[in-house]
């Protein structure tokens, strides 16, 4: 699968589709706590605090 990153003026957050997440293996368990982990893994994984760049 091949996908494009956009940067949209004003935002600081990537954003990525239903679709590509699920093409990645990405599986949301709580995403309010940022809890996700890869499909066939038990692991669970926590998000990482956001980092922005702007200049």
């Amino acid at each position: 699968m091949r996908s494009r990153a956009v940067c949209v003026l004003g935002e600081y957050e990537v954003i990525i589709s239903d679709s590509l997440a699920e093409e990645l293996g990405i599986e949301l368990f709580k995403p309010k706590k940022g809890l996700w982990r890869l499909h066939g893994e038990k692991t669970l994984r926590e998000s990482v605090e956001s980092q922005y760049w702007v200049d």
